[in-house]
């Protein structure tokens, strides 16, 4: 479940939930394009700054299920910036 607000930027959305994960999609179909796994949860929206997307994570940690990557044993808020390719 998606807890963070959705940020646009280019042709994709990124979004965030209490799994950590960093999800990017396409717009014009869904289809995934980016993950990233956090040390903490997320719910809150992220941030672009020329070619970064910052993203808050610094909420409890709710382990991934499926394919997402493996989250850590326990949360480690971080404030993270991610360089976009163009």
């Amino acid at each position: 479940m998606a807890y963070g607000g959705a940020t646009i930027v280019n042709d994709a959305v990124f979004t965030g939930g209490l799994d950590g994960v960093v999800r990017g999609l396409k717009v014009a179909d869904g289809s995934p394009v980016f993950t990233y796994q956090t040390n903490a949860g997320i719910n809150t929206s992220f941030a672009i700054s020329g070619d970064y997307l910052f993203v808050a994570a610094g909420a409890p940690l709710i382990a991934p299920q499926g394919s997402a990557p493996p989250a850590p044993a326990t949360a480690q808020p971080a404030l993270i910036a991610l360089k976009l390719q163009s």
